[in-house]
This record gives structure tokens, C-alpha cells and sequence, in this order.
């Protein structure tokens, strides 16, 4: 991740969102609001300041843009010193940082020490391209067509499906989807959902997702399938992700967050792994 290009990004994102939020506050009535709660509900009260004394106003629920206004105005207050804050510290990042990351000084070296150093945190430029422009034909096992669009324009079978191939695009992974594997003594490849490269060292891993284990015949082929790759030494926590769900147990985004720093930790143990061989 360039760490420089991201904290741009987000400095804009906060300095938009810090101008939206001023503008509430300029834009809504003077004073602020309180909420009294009883058995019956809630009261609304508009509070204001006279001669240096508060005073207490109540709002009939139906005067529903002053009630909403108000409390636009009570949530921009409490959050806007928390993003000034952070905005500043962003801003704070720009300045210092070089605008230069460690794979643009080590694009400058010669390729071959690159090759030769166990402390390269980039695959040669040519590797990448190679991977990336790779193409072959669909996956030919699935009874229906990808349908459903992500935001990196991929087609993929399902909804969940398009949770983590969003998720791989804006943490800036590079991946495919279902690329063909072939495994040792078969003749046919499998088809992992994502196939994610490490750009440590060109290693692999994979990320597959069960959407139907609440079919007994689904379930019994996605454990012939990890049985395959188990024994082709692909597994679990190592290079391969796994996520299941059913109808009665969807998969959700948090869980989804929790693959990623799972993937994230692979990544990092794949390169260390490097270093040591």
C-alpha cells in the first residue's frame, strides 16, 4: 500500500467531510437541543440563550425539521474536533513523509541485485505485468454465469462474492478470480474463487468461499475440494482462506474484515518465510 497516496486520499475525504459539517452548524438555528425521556416517550426542548440565562422551549413533535436540524447540529459539534484533530495529523503526515515509497527506490536498482536480495519487498516489474494480463476462459463447473458487478467492474456468482472482491480492490491487492489451478496428477484445473499475489515474492494464496454448505451435496464437494488442496499443501492459514455460510448463517462484513487481517498476516509470514530460506 502507498501510505502517502492513502493519507492524501483521506486527508480530502476528512476536509470535505469537515466542510459539510461546519456548513450544518452555520446553516441551523441558534441554540441546541435537549431530550427529556419518561414512561409516555421522549420530549424535545429547544434550549437558548437569553440575557446570559438558558432557557427551556419545548417542541411539539411534530415540528420535525427543527427537532432533526437541532440535532444535525449537536452531532456536527461533538464529532468536528475528532476530524480537525485528525485532519491536522494527516496533513502533519504529507508534509513529512518523502512521497516516496521503498518500491519506487528499489525500482531503481539493478535488477539483478533485486533478484539476488532476500530483502526485496517487490516482485520484478515484468512478474507483475505477466500475472495481471494473464486470461483464459471462464469457469466452465459452474451451472450459471457471473452476474453480479463489482466495483472493480469484475462479474462474480454471488453477493458475497462481491463483499470480498470489493474488499481486495480497496485494500489494493493484486488477485484474480477463478483462475484456473492445476494440482498434482490432475489432468483438469479447480478453480479457486481468489487467487491473491503476494508482491513480496510472487507466492500465492487462495480465498475460497463456500456460499451452500446448508446442501448436503455442495458441502460434500467443497471437503473433496479442500481435501484436494490439502494435499497439494495448500491450506488453511497458510495460503488458503476459507469462508462458509449457509441460509440460515449468511456471511457477514465483519467477518469478512477479520479474513482480511488474516490475509494480511499470511502475506507477512510468506515474506518472512522468504527471508529465512
Amino acid at each position: 500500500m502507498n501510505f502517502y497516496k492513502a493519507a492524501k486520499k483521506y486527508a480530502d475525504s476528512v476536509a470535505s467531510r469537515i466542510a459539510v459539517l461546519q456548513h450544518v452548524i452555520e446553516d441551523s438555528p441558534q441554540g441546541s437541543i435537549k431530550i427529556k425521556k419518561s414512561e409516555n416517550g421522549r420530549y424535545y426542548y429547544h434550549i437558548k440563550s437569553r440575557d446570559g440565562k438558558y432557557t427551556e422551549e419545548y417542541i411539539p413533535i411534530r415540528n420535525t425539521d427543527l427537532i432533526l436540524r437541532l440535532a444535525d447540529k449537536r452531532y456536527a459539534r461533538a464529532v468536528l474536533p475528532t476530524l480537525e484533530k485528525n485532519l491536522k495529523a494527516a496533513k502533519a503526515f504529507i508534509q513529512l513523509h518523502s512521497g516516496v515509497e521503498e518500491q519506487d527506490v528499489a525500482a531503481k536498482i539493478d535488477p539483478d541485485i533485486r533478484r539476488s536480495c532476500r530483502l526485496t519487498s517487490m516482485v520484478p516489474e515484468d512478474l507483475i505485468k505477466q500475472w495481471t494480463a494473464l486470461e483464459w476462459t471462464e469457469c466452465p463447473n459452474s451451472r450459471f454465469e457471473p452476474d453480479m458487478k463489482t466495483e472493480c467492474g469484475l462479474l462474480v456468482r454471488s453477493k458475497s462474492e462481491v463483499f470480498i472482491c470489493d474488499k481486495l480492490f480497496r485494500g489494493d491487492y493484486i488477485f484474480h478470480y477463478e483462475k484456473p489451478l492445476y494440482l498434482n496428477n490432475m489432468n483438469y484445473p479447480v478453480f479457486p474463487d481468489f487467487t491473491i499475489l503476494n508482491p513480496a515474492n510472487g507466492s500465492v494464496i487462495y480465498w475460497e468461499h463456500f456460499g451452500k454448505m446448508g446442501d448436503l451435496e455442495y458441502a460434500r464437494k467443497a471437503c473433496r475440494k479442500l481435501s484436494l488442496y490439502a494435499h497439494n499443501n495448500i491450506m488453511p492459514g497458510k495460503n488458503l482462506i476459507c469462508t462458509f455460510e449457509s441460509d440460515g448463517a449468511p456471511l457477514s462484513l465483519e467477518y469478512i474484515d477479520d479474513m482480511i487481517t488474516g490475509l494480511q498476516e499470511m502475506l507477512q509470514l510468506s515474506d518472512a518465510l522468504k527471508w529465512l530460506k
